[in-house]
């Protein structure tokens, strides 16, 4: 029982904190890549960038790959 509840805080703090870092980020003005690349950056740097970081995915998409990866690094010994 020790363990489902510390794994439920675990998966409650990562969806909370991912979806507070990602609707900031999305609230925030401006484009990340355009920070990265500078503003004369052209537009195929930009959608190569913003597909590197994973910022063309959805918002729940974005949640969901952070989940994804924070379990994996948390329990990769096991799977």
């Amino acid at each position: 029982m020790y363990y489902i509840k510390k794994i439920f805080r675990m998966l409650l703090s990562v969806f909370s904190i991912g979806t507070l870092s990602f609707l900031l980020l999305e609230l925030i003005p401006g484009e990340p890549e355009t920070t990265i690349l500078g503003i004369e950056a052209s537009a195929k740097d930009l959608e190569n960038l913003r597909e590197q970081l994973g910022l063309n995915l959805s918002f729940w998409n974005k949640i969901l790959e952070l989940a994804l990866w924070s379990l994996s690094r948390r329990f990769g010994n096991f799977l």
